[in-house]
């Protein structure tokens, strides 16, 4: 879910990173459970209501952001759904609002610090002449694991 066009790279690393992680847990990826809108509370509360009415419901979200995670957890807490015993949501960009939450909020978290430092080496390096020897540079990321995750529910 993005404000900006669903192709941007930056969302499609993210949805990219989500199909990976599915294919490595050996999960086939279900399209009817897949919502791209905007980064908001809003947008994550209401696909989140939809998707946790469902029949058979997910025991995990991913969102692509904080914001929208709030949103899930916001919805989880309407339908009377417990997190993380019935279900685990997962936000993206760490944040401040992941400690303002209930349950803190599990998020993903992308190096700033190091993404502005490459940032500015390249701007120096280019100002002296000196052309990067990528036009796309990736750095790792970390799970900021707290209390919005756990184990599955056992069936």
């Amino acid at each position: 879910m993005d404000r900006r066009p669903a192709g941007l790279r930056p969302s499609l690393e993210r949805f990219h990173g989500y199909q990976a992680g599915l294919d490595s847990a050996g999960i086939a990826p279900d399209r009817a459970l897949i919502r791209h809108e905007a980064f908001s509370v809003e947008a994550g509360r209401r696909h989140g209501r939809d998707i946790l009415s469902l029949g058979e419901r997910p025991t995990a979200i991913v969102a692509g952001n904080d914001e929208i995670a709030v949103g899930v957890l916001t919805a989880a807490k309407e339908l009377g759904i417990s997190v993380p015993g019935e279900l685990s949501v997962t936000g993206f960009d760490d944040t401040s609002q992941t400690e303002w939450t209930t349950p803190r909020l599990t998020s993903v978290r992308q190096p700033l610090a190091g993404m502005g430092r490459m940032a500015v080496e390249t701007v120096l390096g280019m100002a002296d002449g000196v052309q990067p020897a990528s036009r796309h540079l990736q750095l790792a990321t970390t799970l900021s694991v707290r209390d919005s995750t756990g184990p599955a529910p056992s069936s």
